[in-house]
């Protein structure tokens, strides 16, 4: 297993470093992790306890009054009009039409790099989003 950390940037993960020519030779499969940022490239079978990681999915429209009360739906709308097409347009469509949203999303992702927010902070959004019940 070869792990890549990265950034990500207008919701594209741009890693530290590229994979060699020989890593790239080995690689089966691979995995965008939005929690650490990172990207693991898997060589050979992927282990079996990282095939079914665990990940919340919460109703959108609860995630996102969590987040209209903390003052940072605009923030997030404001940094969707800054994308660049075609992920502009598809990263809108996603934040207003998404039934649901799951912490390893590219849409959390997104999310959290434009707020700032840790791990722990997104994880404690979502908390709170589970608990609301109207």
């Amino acid at each position: 297993m070869i792990i890549i950390n990265g950034i990500f940037e207008n919701g594209m993960f741009i890693p530290e470093r590229e994979l060699t020519d020989e890593e790239f030779a080995t690689v089966t499969s691979e995995k965008l992790n939005g929690l650490d940022n990172t990207k693991i490239f898997y060589q050979g079978d992927e282990p079996e306890q990282t095939m079914n990681l665990p990940s919340r999915e919460v109703a959108a429209w609860k995630i996102k009054g969590i987040l209209e009360l903390q003052g940072l739906t605009e923030p997030i709308e404001g940094a969707l009009e800054q994308l660049q097409e075609p992920t502009k347009t598809l990263a809108k469509m996603a934040w207003k039409h998404s039934e649901s949203f799951s912490e390893t999303s590219q849409t959390v992702l997104f999310i959290k790099t434009v707020c700032g927010l840790t791990d722990q902070q997104f994880k404690n959004i979502f908390d709170q989003a589970e608990q609301v019940n109207i």
